[in-house]
């Protein structure tokens, strides 16, 4: 999550920890509803893989539509963070990596 530095300088522990919890709960729904994997949580962000329990034909194009879906999700939250608590600049970035990882 883009912005989540500069926001938390803004807000109180609580009010900061609530967002990100709420946008990685969000975000983790999204790469499971596409059958990818969260392997691991570090602050800000998060690292997904698809067809980690077992390769399919389809992994790096379910990889590509939830990094779509996670930008999405990216504008929403911003436009939420900008609503609840006047700051902008908070959004999504996204890495794909399709050749083998495991």
């Amino acid at each position: 999550m883009v912005g989540s530095t500069a926001l938390s300088q803004r807000l109180d522990p609580e009010a900061i920890s609530a967002v990100m919890d709420d946008g990685l709960l969000r975000a983790t729904a999204i790469v499971q509803a596409r059958r990818g994997k969260v392997l691991q949580y570090a602050g800000d962000n998060l690292l997904a893989a698809f067809g980690a329990d077992g390769a399919a034909e389809d992994d790096a194009e379910r990889a590509v539509h939830c990094g779509l879906a996670l930008l999405e999700l990216g504008r929403t939250l911003g436009a939420e963070v900008h609503a609840r608590h006047g700051y902008q600049g908070f959004d999504v970035r996204i890495g794909i990596h399709t050749g083998g990882v495991l």
